[in-house]
């Protein structure tokens, strides 16, 4: 017997029911070779747990937006827990901000640089977790 599927069309309402439409074509259908149908699966459908996904060593991102009025983001991965501390410095070299000074666990973080106080200009921010150390610029507007 000759016979194809096709799945045309699949949509997920807002209760977490999936709708399949789809169209199948055999020689022996009474409407011309095709039939058309649509199945409505209402069980909610869960993700497949992901792995635990560790980092592959330390990273210090680059802050965003850069540059930035007001305040930026700046974001450092962690392979393991570690004392982090992040600072950030004026053009001077004198630390205008402590952002993060304390034990962190493995992963992704992310902390905000709110520059109020300080004038336009360019900062570097430094990172330092066990010997891994980093240093990154970043452009305050006025």
């Amino acid at each position: 017997m000759n016979t194809s599927s096709a799945a045309r069309d699949i949509a997920v309402d807002a209760g977490g029911n999936v709708y399949v439409t789809g169209e199948s074509y055999a020689p022996v259908c009474p409407l011309g070779g095709a039939d058309y149908l649509t199945l409505k699966l209402s069980q909610p459908l869960t993700p497949a747990e992901e792995p635990d996904v560790l980092p592959a060593g330390y990273a210090l991102g680059q802050s965003r937006p850069n540059p930035f009025l007001g305040s930026t983001t700046i974001s450092y991965t962690l392979p393991e827990a570690v004392h982090v501390r992040l600072e950030v410095y004026d053009v001077l070299g004198r630390l205008v901000r402590t952002l993060v000074d304390a034990p962190q666990a493995k992963g992704t973080h992310e902390v905000a640089f709110v520059a109020a106080g300080l004038p336009a200009g360019v900062y570097t921010y430094r990172m330092r977790a066990g010997a891994f150390r980093e240093t990154r610029r970043v452009v305050l507007l006025e």
